[in-house]
Parts: structure tokens; C-alpha cells; sequence
């Protein structure tokens, strides 16, 4: 008799599962970095800052410092054949699957296949609608992560230009040889860019900005919620 192994192996036996240090949220937490800023004189960041780049960059990075004073971390494992829609009480419905299958029973199996069902259904729908908030957003690097693992598309070689900073250079140079007096408007573009709709809104309540919007550059681990708190 001779044994022969598959070629195939699972996704999660290719891989191994992978430790990731996240934020625990929760309701206290949000109380207490809203009351944190509520406590904040933002007057402070407008008397210090020489221009609006400068306040915004200041004031993303005060509410990533009480962002992580606040919210408490944890340690989490991730293993490579994790769905994103299997929360922890779906997976607990899962193991009381695998509970009544090994146990052999039948009526039990049935009910809780059912449940299952209906849990996934239901959270592929609340996944979904978040993938939706990120349109939103304007967060298109989420939304095509979303699309991509919803549709199971696999991610193919990079298919960029070859070629130099010399290259690119020649060509700027190029399209750009009938512009002029572009160095005198070049100055206002990085505070045109950071007052653009895809960034994120942020209002302050003291007089010095009393009426006036900003969106400030959104910092990768900054989670929209966390600004939006600061009107609140």
C-alpha cells in the first residue's frame, strides 16, 4: 500500500497566523477621549502654529497622543483563512457546530446550521455596509481590500513603468515647458490639498476657530470616529 500525500495544502497550513497588537474600544474609552478634548484648549495650537499645515499636522498628533495614553491594547492572532465578517459570537456558533457534529447530534446539527446560516448572511450584509462607509470616506485603499477579498481576487505581479528619477524628470520637464509662474502658485498647494473634501472634518469650538472647517491629514492608525469626537 503506498501513500501518497496531496499537492494541495490549506491556506492555513501554508501559513502561520500572525500576533497583531490592536486598540481595545469601548464605550468608557470613547467617554474618556471625548472628555479629554472637551478639556483641550485648542486656542493653544492656533497662537503657536505659523500657518495651516502646521496646526493640522500639531493637531493630528495631539489626538494620536491621547489616542494612545487613553485606549487600552491588546494582542490578537490572526490566522491567514480568517474571514473579516467572522466576528467572535459568529465563531461561537461555529464551535457549537462542531460541538453537535462531534457528539453526533443530528437535531441539534440541524438548528444550529441554521443559525450559522443566517449569522454569516448576516455578516457578509454588516461588512458590506462598512466597505460602503469607507466610500464615504473617501478611504479607496479599504475599499478595494474589501473588494478584493469579498471577490477572492488574488493580487498579480506589478506592472509599473520601468525607468529612472532621471527619466520621470524628462518627461515633467516636457509637459510642463509651456507652464509659467508655476513656483509662484506652488506656494499654496499643500494647504489647497489639506483643505480638500477627501480629508477629514474637523470643527473647533473656541473662538479662534469659531465657524471655520478644516480636514486635516488622516494619520493611518487615526480612526475617523476619533476626529469626528472632537466636535462632539
Amino acid at each position: 500500500m503506498v501513500s501518497l500525500s496531496p499537492k494541495y495544502r490549506p491556506l492555513v497550513q501554508r501559513e502561520p497566523p500572525i500576533k497583531d497588537t490592536v486598540m481595545a474600544w469601548s464605550k468608557d474609552t470613547w467617554d474618556t477621549l471625548r472628555d479629554a478634548f472637551e478639556r483641550t484648549d485648542w486656542s493653544v495650537f492656533n497662537n503657536t502654529a505659523q500657518n495651516v499645515n502646521e496646526v493640522a499636522e500639531t493637531v493630528c498628533s495631539y489626538i494620536k497622543f491621547c489616542v494612545n495614553n487613553i485606549v487600552p491594547k491588546k494582542t490578537i492572532k490572526s490566522f491567514p483563512n480568517n474571514k473579516p465578517w467572522i466576528t467572535k459570537d459568529r465563531k461561537h456558533i461555529l464551535n457549537k457546530k462542531k460541538e453537535a457534529f462531534r457528539n453526533n447530534k443530528t437535531d441539534d446539527l440541524k438548528r444550529i446550521q441554521k443559525e450559522v446560516k443566517h449569522a454569516i448572511r448576516k455578516g457578509k450584509k454588516d461588512y458590506n455596509t462598512k466597505i460602503e462607509g469607507f466610500f464615504r470616506d473617501s478611504n479607496m485603499k479599504k475599499v478595494w481590500q474589501g473588494m478584493k477579498l469579498m471577490s477572492g481576487c488574488k493580487a498579480k505581479g506589478s506592472s509599473g513603468v520601468e525607468g529612472d528619477v532621471l527619466y520621470a524628470n524628462e518627461f515633467n520637464k516636457f509637459y510642463a515647458r509651456k507652464v509659467t509662474g508655476w513656483g509662484a502658485r506652488s506656494n499654496g498647494f499643500n494647504s489647497m490639498f489639506l483643505l480638500s473634501p477627501k480629508y477629514l472634518h474637523l470643527r473647533f469650538r473656541d473662538q479662534s476657530y469659531a465657524g471655520r472647517e478644516f480636514y486635516l491629514a488622516r494619520y493611518p492608525s487615526l480612526r475617523s470616529e476619533v476626529t469626528q469626537s472632537c466636535d462632539r
